[in-house]
């Protein structure tokens, strides 16, 4: 079963008044729900070192078929869970975009590798 990585858990602590959270159960029909950056750690942007090490330890047994959700938060969680993912997918997984129209996720396949169609002179 693919892994659903969601780069930031939803800190109810945080949102204002007369607000909802962020519903991420609907990823859950992708695959297992892993939050890489958890609600009681401060924000990756607060401690890039100890962001860094938290991504490589979440995702250090990611595959190519697996989903990347930003749900909200702190975006330089987004930064480094994609470039950390891409480094163990080869460049390769899949981004889980929230279409609001349809109230529901949409699966992206991301190729980071950014290949150009052409064969590499080896």
């Amino acid at each position: 079963m693919p892994k659903v990585y969601i780069v930031n858990e939803p800190d109810e602590s945080r949102v204002p008044a007369g607000r909802a959270s962020w519903d991420t159960s609907p990823a859950a029909h992708f695959g297992e729900l892993v939050y890489i950056f958890t609600a009681d750690q401060p924000p990756p942007c607060r401690d890039k070192d100890r962001a860094i090490e938290r991504a490589h330890d979440v995702l250090q047994d990611a595959e190519p078929g697996d989903y990347l959700v930003w749900a909200g938060g702190d975006p330089f969680g987004m930064i480094i869970a994609a470039g950390v993912l891409a480094d163990y997918t080869d460049g390769e997984f899949n981004y889980l975009m929230w279409d609001r129209m349809a109230r529901s996720y949409a699966p992206v396949e991301v190729d980071l590798l950014f290949s150009n169609g052409e064969e590499d002179d080896v």
